[in-house]
């Protein structure tokens, strides 16, 4: 057996072979020419003594071969087979001395080979009935211990789920927004109690049904289009909706849970009427505050002048009977009231904006600079600056008249707090930003504080004393209304020297 431990040996040859060896055995036996094994009186034969022999040389060969697969055999059957295997030897040792049929070296030989037999019949045992028992009591038990733990966990992941279940229900019914699942033919599969609430009806009469149906005519014809081009663009569509005195904010959105083309739309609606209410009101409020600032500041001015002209009058006829004092204070309120007469022209600048501009149309903001430049070429000369200007600067929607302005204010203003040291170096550019170009005005001069860098875009606001540098602090101010009128933002960022403007304006498209 050993030597066949390695090997695979087929069954039915195997058994025609020994059941042939046998059978040639038996035959010789019978037929009387198998060679004399014991002599009565005298003991075994030379024959019998060689068979012993062979016997036990192929048993130790058959040791030495288990010896040397032995990494291959349990360890249960290694010990039972190799000591029978010993055994055996030690029966035909004792069988190649014994004379006597009674006597005791045949009966040792044949306990050992009772010892053998049994040692094999354990081997057997524990390969083919003990072992496998025992690993399908392990296995079992394994399995067992497999099936607790996955009991556990689903039962860990069904309370997660359910816990996540109820979280997603509340986020869906916590806003009071209306949000809903359809599938393509508009069939209610899901959706949170607002939109039941606002049409009258219950959360389970809404699902499984056509929210077309629970719309008007007129309406529904409107909502199956726009729910068609959101399912053939693959892309949200976003709608606004006034019914029954309410404003509805409304967006669909295209979605594939499985990612089979299986497209689906989550359709959600906001409650705006309060907002678009405010809003109306706002602008309504601003368009009067713009239009009081105008008329107010409009008709300080004719007080101004008469003040003004009678200050000139007194100076003109009295001017020789006046003392130093008297002069000086003359010039002082003839200096408020210029100061604050352009202060009111700025004003009435700053309220323009917006309430007289003009409709928005393509404007070459390339042309737009050179035309400032050309009204700023006596600064520029005066101060020696050199300005660059990025070429092939783009072309944007907005008023020409109000971006000409903004490119004005923020040029003077690089030019006028340059720095004292330095020549003034001023450049224009320009790169895409998304759907806005964004436009920056650098330069070299005097800085502005990061501290500061909101502050100086509001109304009447200044860094500097007017001793220093002329001007009202509207400036900025009137920059970023213009910028924020076209839908953009500005910015100023400090450099090292000086600072640099950023806004950005809508392009003006193909």
């Amino acid at each position: 057996a050993p030597l066949l431990l390695e090997r695979h040996v087929p069954r039915l040859p195997t058994f025609f072979g020994i059941g042939a060896v046998a059978g040639m055995l038996m035959a010789l036996v019978l037929t009387g020419n198998f060679p004399d094994c014991y002599v009565e009186g005298v003991g075994l034969t030379p024959f019998k003594v060689a068979a012993e022999g062979t016997v036990m040389a192929v048993l130790a060969v058959a040791l030495a071969v288990l010896w040397r697969v032995r990494a291959g055999v349990p360890p249960g059957v290694l010990g039972p087979l190799a000591l029978a295997i010993l055994a055996f030897i030690l029966g035909e040792i004792a069988f190649s001395y014994y004379v006597d049929v009674y006597g005791l070296s045949n009966l040792v030989g044949h306990l050992c080979k009772l010892v053998a037999y049994w040692l094999i019949f354990v081997a057997i045992l524990r390969t083919t009935l003990l072992e496998p028992y025992v690993s399908l009591g392990e296995a079992r038990d394994q399995l067992r211990s497999i099936n607790e733990e996955l009991e556990r966990r689903v039962e860990e992941r069904t309370a997660q789920l359910r816990s996540t279940e109820r979280l997603a229900n509340a986020l869906i019914n916590a806003p009071p927004d209306a949000a809903m699942l359809l599938d393509r033919e508009g069939t209610v599969l899901a959706t949170n109690p607002v939109l039941p609430a606002r049409l009258g009806v219950k959360v389970e009469a809404l699902v499984g049904t056509s929210i077309f149906d629970h719309l008007p005519s007129e309406v529904s014809a409107r909502r199956r289009q726009l729910f068609t081009k959101a399912l053939a663009s693959h892309q949200p569509l976003r709608f606004m909706d006034e019914r029954d005195g309410r404003v509805y904010d409304n967006t669909l959105y295209p979605v594939d849970p499985e990612g089979h083309d299986d497209w689906r739309i989550a359709a959600y609606s906001r409650d705006v009427t309060d907002q678009v209410r405010t809003e109306e009101e706002l602008r309504r409020s601003n368009q009067e505050l713009e239009h009081f600032a105008y008329v107010a500041s409009h008709d300080m001015r004719e007080p101004l002048r008469m003040i003004t002209s009678y200050l000139h009058l007194l100076e003109r006829r009295h001017g020789d009977a006046l003392d130093s004092e008297a002069r000086e204070f003359i010039a002082f309120a003839s200096d408020g009231a210029k100061r604050l007469d352009d202060l009111i022209l700025d004003l009435l600048d700053y309220s323009r904006i917006g309430r007289k501009g003009q409709p928005f149309a393509p404007v070459p903001t390339g042309e737009t600079v050179r035309a400032v430049l050309a009204d700023l070429a006596m600064a520029i000369d005066d101060g020696n600056a050199r300005v660059t200007v990025t070429e092939g600067l783009p072309v944007v929607l907005g008023d020409a008249v109000e971006l000409r302005r903004l490119f004005q204010n923020l040029i003077g203003n690089a030019l006028k707090y340059r720095h004292p040291d330095r020549t003034p170096v001023i450049e224009v550019g320009c790169r895409p930003d998304g759907e806005r170009w964004e436009f920056a005005v650098a330069d070299n001069g005097i800085g502005i504080p990061a501290a500061d860098a909101d502050r100086v875009f509001q109304i009447f606001q200044r860094l500097h004393g007017r001793t220093q540098y002329e001007g009202t602090g509207i400036g900025l101010a009137v920059c970023k209304k213009v910028v924020e009128r076209h839908g953009g933002r500005i910015w100023v960022e400090p450099t090292e020297p000086g600072s640099t403007f950023r806004f950005t304006l809508p392009r003006a498209g193909d």
